[in-house]
């Protein structure tokens, strides 16, 4: 399939050698209608010449034989032109003519013999339209007439409560005949398939000669972007990957790709947490595109927990002391140098102490005479990345284990390992090298199964990085499901039962005790929603005043949704189900928080946190296995250490803990480490 644009059809007729004669034709798809017919349409729009099956003909003076002729073939002559050096306007009216009368078909005599362009895609042996032209919705799954329509454009299909890839799309989400698309026998599905590491060079080959001026812009930006791609380590991915099969780190990249692309400068950009889920060499390409912008004239400020990063940066402000209502106070600003080598600082001394148990590591397997790079050799070779380590290779033969033996999925390497029941395990390892893989693809399902009953193991629970978003209507309280409860608590007093009350007179998600003013939200927003102000009517509290009458142990509902959670979790400490609910959140640190606090206004660690105590909460089993997906993502070393203690608990209460980690806390906390590779 073929077709030229506009331009390019007028810039290659122009080109043509001057004193051609052109004879531009409209090809007339009329089968049935004589020449007498088809001369009364044209004239009419101004046409005089035809040619009908070969021979010229005047419209205006046409014989009564000639106007009986039904031609096979009719063409209707819209110019002549004699090619000259003052002739391109009159060739660009010419091409015009007949795009209009044949919709994007030129048939064009030069000199006796024809040439066919076209602006839709033609058959070049067979000259018949196939198609229309594509435009760029027709490549987007969002589009109706474009998604598979097996899967509705998902690429994938849902049986048994797993994820299957589309058997028509094989996940690329498209109908097959748009997939077949081709140019230089290169199909779309071909460069879906493509990873970002060869797709450059690919579409050099492809576009390089077909590209106008007009053109050459995108195509440079998109050329930039998977440049930057490349540059941040991730170009084995492909397009057509499906979204659901990357790992946090591989996304957090994808986003940070536009940074690199050239087009920002001078600017001040602010990231919140860019080494976020990141492997230490992953951060060593980070750091390097950072540097890369910073080059351009841009400042960047960071909020960031990553050592890489802090050690490496120019000016560092440490904030605190503590978290929430407790902290927002500037402890300590300057250069890395300083901040780090002050001994106040909370954030130079957990560096120092990583750097010197590194430094220690390194000395004692040193004085083993084990070399760190012969070790990784002799692991690579064995198909995948295994390094173990700590009391989980010092049991005995017979200890229980979850055994994982050469599995390997998408394109990552085989992995063999035997994670510790009962035991803290972390899996590390670059980007894209299959830990999540590992953990949502064979660990997770094996265990909904039941294939680990046999070890002890009786429950799943599973706390992925996507688990939990923050937004204006959410609170602390119904992200722990909390506030069913409080408003049954307050329905059932007995002010209540005087009053009529039910349950839905405590809700503030719809009316009936909230205030109508500011729709229970206790504050009002800018049209555009950035700005928050305090409502006039019911003062902050939420609900209107009759409803605040009502009191549990001298506290109003509104008093209730103002106590953080470590105040909460000792009123509600003799009715368990309110404990149950509170204690995995002062477990995790989380004890500031106020219960009606908006989730909106919660940082990326807290977040973090809150996901793992909804995960905590929802725990029954005595022996449960806990699949973790970067617990400690966006959490400074001393909340890291709330996690790691809770873990402990967890293992020594005869749970399974297996974690995705980077933080080099949790590797040296572990009991087995299994750190994978590319």
């Amino acid at each position: 399939m073929e077709c030229q644009s506009r331009e390019e059809i007028i810039k290659e007729i122009a080109g043509l050698p001057q004193g051609s004669k052109l004879q531009f034709l409209a090809r007339v798809n009329e089968k049935r209608a004589n020449l007498d017919k088809l001369a009364a349409v044209f004239l009419a729009q101004g046409f005089t010449r035809a040619i009908a099956d070969g021979v010229v003909y005047s419209l205006a003076d046409l014989t009564k034989d000639e106007k009986g002729i039904v031609p096979e073939e009719f063409f209707i002559v819209v110019d002549r032109v004699i090619v000259r050096e003052n002739t391109r306007t009159r060739i660009a009216e010419a091409v015009d003519g007949v795009l209009k009368l044949t919709h994007g078909e030129l048939v064009l005599d030069i000199n006796g013999s024809r040439k066919l362009y076209s602006t839709a895609p033609r058959c070049p042996d067979h000259g018949e339209q196939q198609s229309r032209p594509l435009q760029p919705e027709d490549l987007s799954p969002y589009s109706r007439t474009s998604a598979c329509p097996t899967c509705g454009g998902t690429g994938i299909i849902e049986k048994d409560d797993t994820a299957e890839d589309c058997p028509d799309c094989k996940g690329l989400r498209l109908r097959q005949n748009l997939l077949q698309s081709v140019i230089d026998g290169s199909t779309w599905k071909d460069l879906l398939e493509t990873p970002f590491a060869n797709l450059g060079s690919k579409l050099h080959q492809l576009f390089d000669s077909r590209l106008n001026a007009n053109q050459k812009p995108a195509f440079n930006a998109l050329l930039d972007r998977i440049e930057a791609i490349n540059e941040l380590g991730i170009g084995y991915l492909t397009g057509g990957r499906s979204a659901t099969t990357l790992s946090g780190g591989e996304i957090q990249r994808l986003r940070l790709s536009s940074l690199s692309t050239g087009h920002l400068n001078n600017l001040l950009i602010v990231l919140d947490e860019p080494a976020s889920g990141l492997h230490q060499c992953d951060v060593e390409a980070l750091w390097k595109v950072l540097k890369k912008v910073q080059s351009r004239g841009n400042t960047l400020v960071l909020i960031e927990h990553n050592p890489g990063i802090i050690r490496q940066a120019d000016w560092i402000i440490e904030m605190g002391p503590g978290a929430g209502e407790k902290g927002g106070e500037i402890l300590f600003q300057g250069t890395a140098k300083e901040v780090l080598e002050n001994p106040q600082s909370p954030t130079g001394a957990w560096i120092k102490s990583l750097d010197e148990r590194r430094k220690t590591k390194d000395e004692r397997e040193k004085g083993k005479g084990e070399k760190k790079d012969d070790r990784r050799k002799t692991i690579d070779e064995r198909g995948g990345v295994v390094i173990a380590k700590g009391t989980a290779l010092k049991q005995s033969k017979n200890a229980a284990t979850i055994d994982i033996k050469n599995f390997a999925m998408f394109d990552m390497k085989p992995v063999s390992a035997e994670f510790p029941v009962q035991k803290f395990s972390v899996i590390t390892g670059a980007s894209g090298s299959g830990k999540s893989t590992l953990l949502f693809k064979n660990l997770a399902p094996r265990a909904s199964q039941g294939e680990f009953e046999d070890l002890g193991i009786q429950a799943l629970s599973v706390l992925s990085t996507g688990d939990f978003h923050g937004n204006r209507r959410s609170t602390v309280a119904s992200a722990i499901s909390l506030n069913t409860m409080l408003r049954d608590l307050f329905a059932k007093l007995p002010e209540s039962k005087v009053r009529g009350y039910t349950a839905s007179k405590f809700a503030t998600h719809a009316p009936g005790g909230r205030c109508e003013n500011c729709k229970g939200e206790g504050v009002l927003y800018d049209p555009a929603g950035y700005e928050e102000t305090e409502c006039p009517v019911c003062l902050g509290k939420r609900f209107k005043d009759e409803i605040l009458e009502v009191r549990f142990k001298s506290l109003s509902i509104a008093d209730v949704l103002d106590l953080e959670i470590g105040e909460a979790y000792k009123l509600f400490i003799n009715l368990k189900p309110f404990a149950d609910k509170l204690k995995p959140l002062v477990d995790t640190g989380l004890d500031y928080l106020k219960l009606g606090q908006t989730t909106a206004h919660l940082s990326g660690g807290e977040r973090a946190r809150l996901r793992l105590s909804i995960a905590l909460a929802r725990a029954k089993a005595p022996n449960t296995l806990f699949l973790f997906d970067e617990p400690a993502r966006g959490l400074h070393q001393k909340d890291i250490q709330h996690l790691l203690d809770l873990i402990r608990g967890l293992t020594e209460a005869g749970h399974t803990v297996i974690a995705i980690e980077h933080a080099q806390d949790f590797v040296n906390a572990a009991d087995y480490v299994v750190e994978l590779s590319r």
